[in-house]
């Protein structure tokens, strides 16, 4: 078993790859359990019903022209294809790539302490999810 310590992925966003803003990425998948039971069954049963993924990622905020919040602001309520890898390089067995849509619903305009760093934190609900082990 390999573990990894995962020290630079892939994410692209609208095809603009974001990977170097990117602090933390979580992505996740979860499907509604729903109860299947008939009579004479004397135990409750269940089947896999419709799917929700979302992505939320930390991003170390820019303004620059050609940078973070310029390149995702006119992202704002449309949906954009995205790819996202663990490691940076191609897809293969060792290094899996999700791709499909988000939806752009949710930008931060500024989150920002004293002292802090300028982060940009978003959750997107992702749809049309094809998982690729090259």
């Amino acid at each position: 078993m390999a573990i990894h310590v995962v020290t630079g992925g892939f994410l692209s966003v609208g095809a603009a790859d974001l990977s170097a803003y990117v602090q933390s990425v979580t992505f996740d998948e979860e499907s509604d359990e729903v109860e299947s039971t008939v009579w004479g069954q004397t135990q409750r049963s269940f089947v896999v019903g419709l799917s929700t993924a979302s992505m939320r990622v930390t991003f170390a905020q820019d303004y620059d022209a050609s940078a973070l919040y310029q390149t995702i602001a006119p992202f704002y309520k449309t949906s954009q294809a995205f790819v996202l890898r663990p490691f940076n390089g191609a897809a293969s067995t060792s290094n899996p790539e999700w791709a499909g849509n988000v939806l752009v619903s949710q930008l931060t305009h500024l989150d920002a302490s004293q002292g802090d760093l300028n982060t940009q934190n978003v959750q997107w609900r992702a749809f049309d999810i094809t998982t690729v082990y090259a």
